[in-house]
């Protein structure tokens, strides 16, 4: 599926994660939290069966948690269930309509399904509701690059480089998406801004710096 040198080192820049967030205040009694926080030990575990039957009991005791559904929904992604846990980043949102990364995590599970439409939408209001969540630009900006609408992607790289100007990843894939345009000048520019950030060279860059210089026809 993913043909072109360019898509392929997008694909190993990506990792799919619902972003597993630990809960901090728990007490030593049976609460929601303890189960939900027992079913993200066991998720990381892999131990899918498990987490499931924790945060079942979360949501046995308290049907109306927005954050126990969310939990659900994330062990169900990890596991491969995906439209199982569409289903309960559904019951999520309809009970916190505001839980931007209930629409985040529900967008890169239809990403995964292939649905860029769905995925883009659900970004979008997870950018809405939290204008400086970095993941839901770079997400959404290769969810654009791959229906090759470049100057939308490059927005939403260029938005993650402005909140974290450190990253070179963010480069990187405003880099791969100048060259896709043909826009050589800007993609060397940003070649030359990883450079600048230091650090041990990527693959990927690495990559992408030798299929630059055959498209472009310059070394630099």
């Amino acid at each position: 599926m993913i043909a072109s040198p360019r898509l392929r080192i997008i694909s190993a820049i990506l990792i799919f994660s619902a972003s597993l967030i630990l809960v901090n205040h728990l007490t030593a009694a049976e609460t929601e939290d303890a189960y939900i926080q027992r079913g993200i030990e066991y998720g990381k575990k892999k131990m899918y069966g498990e987490a499931l039957g924790e945060v079942n009991k979360a949501i046995a005791m308290n049907p109306k948690s927005a954050k126990a559904y969310h939990y659900r929904a994330t062990i169900l992604a990890y596991k491969g269930d995906l439209d199982l846990a569409i289903v309960d980043w559904d019951k999520s949102i309809e009970l916190d309509p505001d839980r931007f990364v209930a629409y985040f995590s529900r967008g890169l599970t239809y990403y995964k399904k292939g649905d860029l439409g769905r995925a883009i939408a659900d970004w979008d209001k997870s950018i809405e509701l939290n204008p400086d969540y970095i993941e839901s630009y770079y997400r959404r900006g290769t969810a654009y690059y791959e229906k090759n609408d470049y100057d939308k992607a490059i927005a939403d790289y260029s938005r993650a480089i402005e909140i974290d100007p450190a990253n070179d990843e963010y480069y990187l894939l405003r880099a791969l998406t100048y060259s896709s345009k043909e826009d050589y000048d800007k993609s060397w520019e940003d070649v030359h801004a990883i450079e600048k950030l230091g650090g041990k060279p990527s693959p990927e860059f690495t990559e992408f710096v030798q299929v630059l210089k055959k498209e472009s026809g310059r070394e630099k």
